[in-house]
């Protein structure tokens, strides 16, 4: 090739029709590759949302175990001033009562820190970005339940303890494993119970 051939190659672009080519292919592999992508990202969330309450409710009987206090939520004595129960299972030690802290870390309790991040309400947490709330212990099992759930995410969820179940009842308040309220503008509230052992 000589040089004035060079130029040529150089400066040469795409064509019109090259670029409407591969416009297409991209828009192809996209409408291929995008419901799947949003199906596993809906399965991940799903998988953090349902490991959450046995982490929660191990954790728990582990530091009332070397604490040697009852394992009811409400009232606590574990988790310092203004401070929750939740602030102590996914923010640690610096969140326990004076009088707690030694027996916490006897426990050796590792934070939650990576699956609850703090929602920016004081002892709120959210889980895959939906809000959680804690409650129950004691003679009665811990219970998360997470707040405006999408019908189709609270659906993979409620698949995990009924693989049959295509579609969500208009609300489930009866099994002893998860529950959901009636979906509003699409959401609902889902409820997990785990048992302390």
């Amino acid at each position: 090739m000589n040089g004035d051939q060079l130029d040529n190659v150089k400066q040469r672009g795409f064509t019109l029709l090259e670029l409407v080519v591969v416009v297409a292919v991209v828009g192809v592999l996209i409408s291929i590759f995008a419901p799947n992508l949003v199906s596993s990202k809906e399965g991940a969330n799903a998988q953090m949302m349902l490991k959450v309450p046995r982490q929660v409710a191990d954790s728990w009987s582990l530091i009332n175990q070397a604490c040697n206090t009852p394992t009811a939520i409400s009232g606590s004595p574990i988790p310092g001033a203004s401070k929750t129960v939740s602030d102590v299972l996914f923010g640690g030690v610096a969140n326990v009562a004076a009088a707690y802290s030694t027996c916490y870390s006897l426990a050796k309790v590792i934070p939650l820190a990576d699956a609850g991040q703090p929602s920016g309400t004081a002892g709120v947490y959210s889980v895959a970005g939906y809000q959680m709330t804690l409650s129950g212990g004691g003679t009665s099992p811990i219970s998360v339940a997470y707040a405006s759930v999408p019908d189709s995410l609270a659906l993979v969820m409620a698949q995990k303890y009924d693989p049959s179940l295509s579609a969500l009842a208009p609300s489930d308040t009866t099994s002893a494993a998860l529950q959901y309220g009636t979906a509003t503008a699409g959401t609902r509230t889902v409820t997990l119970f785990k048992q302390i052992n």
